[in-house]
């Protein structure tokens, strides 16, 4: 088969050749076939989706009483491009259309998956342990990959928190969180437990919030432009709003959101852009403010695969030259 010879090709490379990180092994991959190079992805956490929460298929049996085929029964499974699938019970079989069971909908373009991981995956602090033992015979200039690694928090307790006690648990720590059932808000909890998130006092909210509205002048100026839930005159009419280049939105992710290259690599991976691309952006409307030319860019966003539900409010503040000071919105990121 054509993967045994990539395998035997890709296991020539690797013979007797020292490994420190996954991303040595992603340098030898490419090496051991230098006139055609493999393609190799370089997966993270956020690569992943919860993609049982479609649940087009509640079952992949083909039959339904007692006595029709099994999965064990099936010899091949076919996926289409329209999201159904066919299956063989016998190869020389024709395929079939796999039943369907009730109240399992059908694949649609607004469909969204949200992500499996929310953060990097920790491990236990044994096997933590052990990989800083291992420093001990690997090059100094590997050693932060291993002081990177997540530890296992004890977060037992956050699930015996009450859907209020969650709800307080997040929100002290700016993670807007009432739109969520226990499951979910015991999941972003010990997300922000791993991250080590503090608790921000209201004075100093209020302080954060001020301090992406401050706009500096170059004689050294400090001016504020008003808080965007204060806004009542806004305008649907856009013709004011600036081209915003790519270059405007890298810097913007860049410098002050603190996005990592991975990050900005794996960026068709990210929810926020999944929502766009699945046309969930709507009632955009605009607020020029009075202060050196800034504005206000507003929009609805239908959250997830719900689209029944209430939407997020998000908003960015730029300048007439496309400039992007902030931004915010009502979902939890």
């Amino acid at each position: 088969m054509e993967c045994d010879s990539i395998h035997s090709t890709i296991e020539r490379k690797l013979r007797n050749k020292p490994i420190y990180c996954p991303q040595n092994y992603i340098d030898l991959i490419k090496d051991a076939r230098p006139h055609q190079p493999y393609d190799v992805k370089y997966l993270s956490h956020e690569f992943f989706g919860k993609y049982s929460e479609l649940k087009y298929y509640s079952s992949i049996r083909p039959g339904n009483r007692v006595g029709d085929p099994v999965v064990t029964n099936i010899r091949v499974l076919k996926y289409t491009e329209d999201g159904s699938i066919q299956y063989k019970l016998d190869f020389s079989d024709q395929y079939q259309d796999l039943p369907r069971r009730s109240k399992v909908g059908l694949p649609s373009v607004d469909d969204t998956i949200e992500r499996l991981y929310l953060s990097q995956v920790p491990i236990k602090k044994a096997k933590y342990q052990h990989l800083q033992e291992l420093k001990a015979v690997i090059p100094r200039d590997f050693h932060p990959f291993y002081d990177r690694q997540f530890q296992s928090q004890n977060t037992n307790k956050l699930k015996k928190y009450s859907v209020q006690e969650l709800r307080s648990y997040l929100l002290s720590r700016l993670i807007a969180a009432t739109k969520f059932n226990k499951r979910k808000l015991i999941e972003l909890a010990e997300y922000a437990h791993d991250l080590k998130l503090e608790i921000i006092e209201e004075d100093d909210y209020k302080d954060l919030c001020k301090e992406r509205r401050r706009i500096s002048t170059k004689e050294g100026q400090s001016h504020y432009v008003i808080d965007v839930s204060e806004v009542t005159d806004w305008t649907v009419d856009l013709r004011r709003v600036p081209s915003v280049e790519t270059g405007d939105i890298i810097i913007y992710l860049f410098s002050t959101c603190q996005w990592s290259d991975d990050r900005l690599r794996d960026y068709k991976q990210h929810n926020g852009y999944k929502l766009y691309m699945c046309k969930h952006i709507s009632d955009m409307k605009l607020y020029k403010t009075d202060t050196l030319g800034y504005m206000y860019v507003h929009a609805n966003c239908v959250p997830e695969t719900r689209q029944s539900a209430d939407p997020y409010n998000t908003w960015v503040l730029m300048d007439s030259t496309g400039y992007l000071k902030s931004g915010g919105c009502t979902c939890v990121a």
